[in-house]
């Protein structure tokens, strides 16, 4: 009885009915390589704005891209080997998360 009782107080007072706030999270990036595109995978509803920033310094060097639907997005590395970028992914609600610094490899070709 007085579990049933404490439940129905937290209940009502909010504490057991709130849910987990949204967030957005990019998923692992996979290894990339100049002039080869890579799929880029995030957890988050959409529509998100994904920026590439080169690192160090935090430059804009590619987007922003304004994905309307889905969680991926292919993204051609068309910078030389070498350069170092983290990705920013913005959702509709102002949520944001940035990836850890991903290098970009040799790749097959160098020009694309």
């Amino acid at each position: 009885m007085f579990a049933s009782l404490t439940a129905a107080v937290l209940l009502a007072t909010g504490s057991l009915a709130q849910s987990s706030p949204p967030f957005c999270a990019i998923n692992r990036i996979p290894p990339l390589h100049q002039c080869i595109a890579a799929e880029i995978s995030w957890t988050d509803l959409s529509p998100v704005t994904l920026k590439v920033l080169q690192t160090p310094g935090g430059n804009l060097i590619d987007g922003p891209f304004t994905i309307a639907s889905g969680d991926t997005f292919s993204w051609l590395a068309r910078f030389p080997a070498g350069t170092n970028v983290d990705f920013v992914l913005i959702d509709a609600a102002g949520n944001g998360t940035q990836s850890s610094s991903v290098p970009i490899l040799a790749g097959p070709n160098l020009q694309c």
